[in-house]
């Protein structure tokens, strides 16, 4: 945590960082997009964010990727997103299959990684 404390790091409004409480966070950013250009324009000098909707962020900004890194929180775990299905739903176990054999298929045949792939590539002209 001491390493982080001499740099200037970005979040935005209402986004809860309580994990990096002993550290100063500016929060004045009111969304991912203004996050970024401050990150840019060299007013801050890291941002903690989620990856995934960092990446469409810059691609909507028109931000070339290759300008920008980022490395997982180490003071955060990883988080897995789930889909909930309703236990009272008459056929919950049916579609749970369904769903987790359809996430599988798209994880085997490279669907998932095209989806992600497309998502985060820069936006083109």
């Amino acid at each position: 945590h001491d390493n982080l404390k001499a740099l200037r790091i970005g979040g935005v409004l209402g986004f809860n960082y309580q994990h990096l409480k002993d550290i100063p966070i500016d929060t004045g950013a009111r969304s991912r997009e203004v996050l970024l250009r401050k990150l840019e324009a060299g007013r801050i000098d890291l941002a903690i964010e989620q990856v995934e909707p960092m990446l469409a962020a810059i691609r909507e900004l028109g931000i070339p990727p290759s300008r920008l890194a980022y490395v997982q929180d180490p003071f955060l775990p990883a988080k897995a997103f789930h889909i909930l299905i309703s236990k009272q739903h008459p056929q919950a176990e049916a579609l749970l299959g369904r769903i987790n054999a359809a996430i599988d298929a798209m994880e085997q045949d490279g669907t998932l990684a095209a989806i992600n792939a497309r998502a985060t590539a820069p936006k083109r002209p």
